[in-house]
């Protein structure tokens, strides 16, 4: 796992979560990539509103290459997580690979890790 800064003029470029996770998108995948592989990566991205005392502001994008379609997929979603990330200081969280056995992703104080999820399997 590593944390990574990402590109400003990306983010200037393809403004909010979506925009910025497509791009995201593109580099970091290889053309016919098998969307089951664990080459495929699943991005969580807030946008530049996340967070702000502003309506609907709790937004955030989870964007993969889509298995259905062969092309990009996207689900937008509201609630705590979004803001949580973004008050954490994390914009974006991408993760890429499979794991042998139950995970899951803790975010707390602006680190993301790994930790075992045997016991809540």
């Amino acid at each position: 796992m590593k944390l990574v800064e990402l590109d400003k003029q990306v983010l200037a470029r393809y403004i909010g979560g979506r925009g910025a996770a497509s791009a995201l998108l593109y580099s970091l995948l290889e053309p016919g990539l098998d969307p089951l592989s664990p080459c495929n990566v699943l991005i969580f991205a807030t946008g530049p509103l996340t967070g702000a005392a502003w309506p609907s502001a709790c937004r955030y994008v989870v964007a993969a290459k889509s298995p259905l379609t062969g092309g990009i997929g996207y689900s937008n979603a509201g609630g705590f997580f979004g803001p949580r990330l973004r008050m954490a200081g994390i914009d974006f969280i991408v993760v890429r690979g499979a794991s042998e056995r139950p995970v899951y992703l803790a975010v707390e104080s602006g680190r993301v890790e790994i930790r075992d999820a045997s016991d809540l399997w």
